[in-house]
């Protein structure tokens, strides 16, 4: 099995998933708006907390850079 798509499977699990330690995946998105572009508007930002995971992410745009990170 494709070690990176081990937890998209159809079929039922028959074993629990076990880390070897916790981690954090994040990451920065910046991108620069070309001449004459605007945004009309930005999505919301999202918070997700549960017991085993979070998910937090926030779009904002400062002079002419869009800037998205996930956390």
């Amino acid at each position: 099995m494709n070690r990176k798509n081990f937890m998209e499977t159809k079929e039922a699990r028959k074993y629990p998933v076990e880390f070897a330690e916790p981690w954090r995946n994040t990451d920065t998105f910046e991108i620069a708006l070309p001449a004459g572009y605007e945004l009309d508007n930005l999505p919301p930002p999202v918070n997700a907390d549960y017991s085993f995971a979070s998910y937090h992410s926030k779009a904002d745009i400062t002079g002419k850079t869009l800037k998205y990170p996930r956390f």
